[in-house]
């Protein structure tokens, strides 16, 4: 009988196979050498394995953990074992009824030694702690289940806002019924939320009526800034789920993003990875605020420049303005969109010249549940957009498509490879439209038909034989094995100026 099963490290060759082999009779499945499971019953000999690492790092794979109890003596084993070995994937259920200070303290453990690559908090034991303070593993994709709606999100997304390991991220918040038989709220794309968004990317801080949603008045006192923790600093979490209210201690010194108002009391509300916003005592000589100049914003709201690829799912939308100014938000980083409306009562409509406005370098779009409008795309200056892709699905309103495909002035009708239309049963869409739809199909690109530039040419070469030679001649990755079709773009826009 396994009396536990944790990630390990890779064994010898002798090792891996005896435990291959009893793995395979317990599961009567054949299980390779090449183990990253081990059934142990001592601690000591996974401790032993663990202080003498290998050089070289292990995939597991895909990782996923339910019901997990954060309060468990081994929890610190199962952390250590995770920050020693890469993960394509790691699937993680947290259910908010796991609480207590001990449970807290471990999901910080969690979530700043794999997400953000060290340790925050000191209440790891001290044999154990120079071994959790690091993590040199690589996390791919990283999945976090919520059993109930909100309650850890703030905390779990500060640890993953400040992230060294990851390349994607998904959270799946139930919004209809969980273990818990009670009717969550629909996800609803509103102004407020967008609002929030934009004040949280404004001030690199979340926006207080996640906080204080009582207050509704804002001090004219309050600033906005960041807190350099002490180490040994004492914090007090605001959004601890259980019925024990701890204070933690701080293992290191970190700068924290911060809010404080000196009218109101000594404390200072800062953003500490992996627990979300905690109060801190400020003006003890220790732990100083200092504010942030307030932002100049000009033409543009504020946007995060570093979103590449985003993927929304809600139920319904407020109105159309809404999703222009979500489109604000996104910013012109994005390369890759895809939003997924239920259950509207009005189906919201994307106006196309807002979205290539606010990004203008996205090259796939992916919209289910949304009309679609490509009206103005000349007046308002922004035919220049050179979307790759678009995929429409659940459609009931097409305006201005077939018509912009057919203006060879537009970026898009040269440039467009891929384009899917999946049409409601209630569309309006008439089969005359469709049909002259279809007649692009097969087209060659015209951007194919004409011969490349020699300036281009001269560009490429030059950008490849650079290249090779800050790679060296005896690397055998070169520089021409790096080209896409974006680097390809830039430099033929390159050879033509």
């Amino acid at each position: 009988m396994l009396e536990r099963l944790l990630g390990g490290y890779e064994m010898e060759d002798s090792n891996k196979l005896k435990i291959s082999s009893r793995l395979g009779k317990l599961f009567e499945v054949g299980i390779p050498p090449v183990v990253q499971l081990c059934a142990i019953s001592e601690e000591a000999n996974v401790i032993d394995l663990w202080s003498h690492p290998r050089d070289d790092m292990i995939c597991v794979g895909s990782t996923e953990i339910r019901k997990i109890n954060f309060a468990d003596s081994c929890f610190l084993l199962l952390v250590s074992a995770f920050a020693r070995a890469n993960m394509s994937s790691f699937h993680l259920e947290l259910d908010d009824n796991a609480g207590g200070s001990a449970a807290i303290r471990n999901r910080d453990l969690l979530f700043n030694t794999l997400v953000g690559g060290r340790q925050l908090s000191n209440d790891a034991k001290p044999d154990k702690a120079d071994k959790l303070s690091m993590s040199t593993a690589k996390i791919d994709e990283l999945v976090v289940c919520l059993a109930k709606s909100t309650a850890r999100i703030s905390a779990i997304c500060s640890a993953i806002a400040e992230a060294t390991v990851l390349e994607k991220v998904a959270f799946q918040i139930s919004t209809l019924w969980d273990n818990t038989d009670e009717m969550n709220q629909n996800i609803n794309l509103t102004d407020w939320a967008v609002h929030a968004a934009r004040e949280a990317i404004k001030w690199n801080y979340p926006p207080r009526v996640f906080e204080e949603s009582d207050r509704k008045d804002k001090a004219s006192s309050e600033r906005y800034g960041v807190v350099d923790l002490a180490a040994g600093s004492t914090l007090f979490p605001s959004l601890i789920v259980s019925k024990v209210h701890s204070n933690l201690a701080l293992a290191g010194g970190h700068r924290c993003q911060a809010r404080y108002d000196p009218a109101v009391d000594s404390k200072a509300h800062v953003v500490v990875p992996g627990y979300g916003v905690c109060e801190v005592e400020i003006g003890d000589g220790v732990n100083v605020f200092q504010a942030s100049e307030k932002p100049e914003w000009n033409t543009r709201l504020p946007s995060s420049d570093r979103i590449y690829a985003l993927e929304l799912h809600f139920d319904d939308s407020e109105d159309d303005e809404v999703l222009a100014s979500l489109f604000e938000v996104i910013g012109p980083g994005a390369r890759t969109l895809t939003m997924e409306a239920r259950w509207n009562d009005k189906r919201p409509r994307v106006l196309f010249y807002c979205l290539a406005d606010c990004c203008p370098q996205l090259e796939e779009l992916y919209l289910k549940g949304f009309d679609i409008s490509f009206i103005d795309m000349m007046d308002e200056g922004v035919d220049v957009w050179g979307i790759k892709k678009l995929v429409f699905d659940d459609v009931i309103e097409v305006i201005g498509l077939l018509e912009t495909l057919n203006d060879a002035d537009v970026r898009m009708s040269r440039e467009l490879v891929e384009l899917e239309l999946n049409l409601s049963s209630e569309s309006t869409v008439t089969p005359k439209y469709l049909a002259a739809l279809k007649a692009h199909n097969g087209k060659c690109l015209p951007l194919t038909k004409a011969k490349f530039p020699v300036t281009s040419k001269a560009a490429m070469i030059s950008a490849v034989e650079s290249g090779d030679q800050v790679k060296g001649p005896n690397s055998k990755s070169r520089a021409v094995h790096q080209l896409d079709s974006t680097l390809l773009g830039l430099i033929r826009v390159c050879g033509n100026t």
